[in-house]
């Protein structure tokens, strides 16, 4: 036996007149089913903010995994300047890998307050304080500095700009 699907545009009129017509065919034994248009639009609406909620999510928790990963390979520059600071061609690497991963970090904040704007308007101006914040343009320069002074050799200098961007970097964290 085949069935009947009834579609209802609407909750009100059309949909009880749905519901009769159901009624009368299932008197008859015709399996019928009725469709809320509008219920299932709401249900998708409630899908999507949930989705959304769940992309929001995610950028905030990949901001905060590259903020750690960050401190870390900070952490381990500073460590290489103090160990082998003759080793110029490969802080210097280092050094602009670290510059690149913070504009890497910055880009993200920039989608995050995208994706969060939505869902929380006050998270995402937040999120845009500490985009445009001088601890950002601190950081950013500190590590800048860092690499000018392992490329002229000047490891102890090299060493306090890039601690300068260690302690920035934990408080952006």
């Amino acid at each position: 036996m085949n069935k009947i699907l009834v579609i209802s545009a609407t909750s009100f009129t059309n949909y009880k007149l749905s519901l009769k017509i159901q009624s009368l065919l299932e008197s008859y034994n015709v399996d019928c089913e009725v469709i809320n248009l509008e219920e299932f639009e709401n249900q998708l609406d409630r899908f999507m903010d949930m989705f959304k909620m769940a992309q929001a999510e995610q950028a905030l928790n990949e901001l905060s995994k590259l903020a750690e990963n960050l401190i870390e390979k900070q952490t381990d520059l500073i460590n290489e300047l103090s160990d082998s600071p003759s080793k110029t061609s490969l802080l210097n690497s280092k050094s602009t890998k670290q510059e690149q991963r913070f504009d890497n970090f910055q880009n993200t904040m920039d989608d995050a307050v995208n994706q969060i704007e939505d869902i929380s308007e006050q998270s995402a101006e937040e999120l845009k304080n500490l985009k445009n914040s001088s601890t950002i343009e601190e950081t950013e320069n500190s590590m800048n500095q860092a690499t000018k002074k392992i490329n002229n050799q000047n490891s102890e200098e090299a060493t306090s700009e890039s601690n300068k961007a260690k302690k920035n970097l934990e408080k952006i964290s």
